[in-house]
Order: C-alpha cells, then sequence, then structure tokens
C-alpha cells in the first residue's frame, strides 16, 4: 500500500498592496510502518522529550500549540528548537531524527517605581523691596544662606565707600551692592537687588515689581532669609518652598527580588555608616547603596539609584527622568518590587512584564516513518 499521508496544504498573503498566493496543493506521502501516535505533550523552559510509544522512527508530526499566551519552539536534537510555534498555531514537519523535542520559553520580569518627591528640592522665597529715601538703605543689608553657611547682601548707596555693617561682616561672607542710588524707587531697589543676588552662583533671583523671589542652586534645606541687624526695611521674607535634602532616605529601603528570594536595596545617605534597616536585614540579602547624597534632585536620584540595582548581576537598570527601570537578569515569574517596610516613599512600583515560566500544553500527532 502507499499514499498513506495525505497532506492538503495552501498558502496566501495579502496586506498593504502586496500579496502572494499558492493554490492548494496535495502530496500524498509513502510510509513504512503502521503505527501513529496522538498525545498532548507539556512543554517546559527546561525542554521535554515527546514520548514516542511505540513509534520506532518518526517520520511525520503535527504540532498544535494549544496555549492562548504563549510560544513554544521544536526541534529534533534537544539543543537547536528552529521551528516557533505560537499561540493556537500548528504546523506540519518532518523530523530529521528519531526524537521530537519542545521547549516552552520564559520571559524574564520588567518593573518600574518612580522616585519624585523624594529628592533633594532647592528653596525658594521671596522678599519685599523698599524705595531708598535720602540715603536710608546706606550701610544696610539682608541675609541669605547658601550650603556653606550665610550671606549678607549689603548696600552702599552711590558706590560711595560706605563700609560694610557689622552684622554683614560677621557672616560667613558678604556681597556689596553698589548699584542703587539715593532716592532709587522700591521696583528700582528690588531690580538691583535682584540683578545683585543674581550675579552670586549659589542663587538665581528674578523681580516682579517690587517683589525679588531667590532661588537657591543648590538643592537641600537651609536658614531662611531675613532682614540684617542693621535692617534695610525690606518686607515679607517668605519661604514658599522649603529646601529639603536626602536626610529622610537614610535608613531606608525597596524590595526586589530574584531567583532565590528577596532582596534589599538599602540607602546610606553620604555613606556616613548608617545601619542597615531591620526590615532589610531580614531579607534573603541585601546591597548597601552609599552614592546617595542630601543634594540630589529627583532625576539625579533616580539614576543614583539605578546605577546601583545594575551594579547587582541579577538586575539591569536604567533611569528615564525619575523613573527607574529594572529588568531581572533571570527569567521566570518573581516577586514584584515594593517599598520596604522601613520606606523610602518611592511610588508608582509596577510590573511592566510579568516575568513567566510557562508549562504551554502542546497537541502532538506523530507517524511511524
Amino acid at each position: 500500500m502507499a499514499d498513506e499521508i495525505n497532506l492538503l496544504t495552501s498558502f496566501e498573503f495579502d496586506k498593504g498592496g502586496a500579496s502572494l498566493k499558492r493554490t492548494a496543493e496535495q502530496q500524498k506521502i509513502d510510509v513504512s510502518g503502521d503505527l501513529y501516535l496522538e498525545t498532548i505533550a507539556s512543554a517546559t523552559s527546561s525542554g521535554i522529550s515527546v514520548d514516542k510509544g511505540d513509534l520506532a522512527t518518526i517520520g511525520v508530526a503535527r504540532i498544535k500549540n494549544l496555549d492562548a499566551t504563549n510560544y513554544v519552539r521544536a526541534g529534533d536534537d534537544g539543543t537547536n528548537y528552529p521551528l516557533r510555534i505560537n499561540p493556537g498555531e500548528s504546523f506540519i514537519m518532518r523530523l530529521n531524527g528519531n526524537a521530537l523535542h519542545l521547549k516552552s520559553y520564559v520571559v524574564a520580569q520588567v518593573e518600574s517605581f518612580d522616585v519624585t518627591g523624594t529628592g533633594a528640592v532647592a528653596q525658594v522665597e521671596t522678599f519685599t523691596a523698599v524705595a531708598d529715601v535720602s540715603d536710608s538703605l546706606d550701610g544696610k543689608y539682608i541675609q541669605l544662606s547658601d550650603e556653606s553657611g550665610t550671606v549678607g547682601f549689603w548696600i552702599d548707596t552711590d558706590d560711595s565707600g560706605t563700609s560694610e555693617p557689622a552684622g554683614s561682616a560677621a557672616l560667613t561672607r558678604s556681597v556689596e551692592v553698589t548699584t542703587i542710588a539715593t532716592d532709587d524707587t522700591a521696583l528700582v531697589v528690588a531690580a538691583k537687588m535682584a540683578t545683585a543676588i543674581n550675579a552670586d552662583s549659589k542663587f538665581s533671583a528674578t523681580v516682579s515689581g517690587s517683589v525679588v523671589t531667590v532661588t537657591h542652586a543648590t538643592e537641600g534645606d537651609v536658614a531662611d532669609g531675613e532682614d540684617g541687624a542693621q535692617t534695610t526695611g525690606f518686607t515679607d521674607f517668605t519661604v514658599t518652598t522649603n529646601g529639603a535634602d536626602q536626610g529622610v532616605l537614610d535608613g531606608t529601603y525597596i524590595q526586589l527580588s530574584d531567583d532565590a528570594g528577596t532582596v534589599g536595596f538599602w540607602i546610606d545617605v553620604g555613606d556616613t555608616g548608617t545601619a542597615e534597616p531591620s526590615g532589610s536585614a531580614a531579607l534573603t540579602r541585601s546591597v548597601e547603596i552609599t552614592t546617595v547624597t542630601d543634594t540630589m534632585d529627583d532625576d539625579t536620584l533616580a539614576t543614583t539609584i539605578a546605577a546601583a540595582i545594575n551594579g547587582d548581576a541579577d538586575y539591569s537598570a536604567s533611569a528615564s527622568g525619575s523613573v527607574v527601570t529594572v529588568t531581572h537578569a533571570n527569567t521566570g515569574a518573581m516577586g514584584d518590587a515594593q517599598d520596604g517596610d522601613q520606606p523610602t516613599g518611592f511610588s508608582s512600583f509596577t510590573v511592566v512584564t510579568n516575568g513567566e515560566d510557562p508549562t504551554v500544553e502542546v497537541q502532538v500527532s506523530m507517524v511511524e516513518e
């Protein structure tokens, strides 16, 4: 007897004006054996050899992926898997060996989190200038602060050689303002004070009417601005944005996972010898981050945290703005990232891609050669 296997195949493609059509073609194939096997095989990520039962040599096989989500690969030597079968697809193949191997494919977990609001913040403050009346501002000063200490901005009207006031001279450093003239209006005084403050590298300043807004160049908590001991009469010294440093992150941690268990990444701000938080110490393992400093803004903090995570062999990490994205080096399902029991305040912990290590059901029909 001949022509024991009967195949009817066609192949068509049509997209974007391109088309390909191969009309239905019938093939009849002779086999010498008289056995067949039909089974449901469970493909794993480590690979399986499909039990061929009493078949001496496998000839033609039909493979159908019954899974709705995951794909499998097929091959005949257990090393190479050249045929990919997507969810719901089926293919017919002739084997070049005496075995059929199937392998499901795993996916590495990808997750992200956001450090917004936990980075250091630059202080912003305002004050309202007043007019000079017959050299009333001469020898007077206001006091600001930077990360090194107190700063006096003192006025020498008309650049007339006035001596620095004692209060200003006693500060960490001082800046002489020589551009204010006798009887300048409040608006002019404000503009000239803003220009002088803006010329100092530790500050930027803008003016609106008689109100001067000062933004500190370095993030972190500093002393509030105020009028000097030799008073200008400037008013409404107000902090509109409080400067904040990274001290709040000291001794906090986030929790990731790897294939061996839980991993804490904990923060020792400034590498000052802070003790590991108890929650992190209780995990499977932990990693100390010593590169966070007091003055990092959100984006710099995200970059620093990503670099620390990226230094661990079980992860790769990157930062975009204030968002850190972590990709696991090992494939398969992992515990989701979360903030620690001693929390950092990081937010939006999100699994972008679920790690998977699936078992995929495959329908296999095989005929003896």
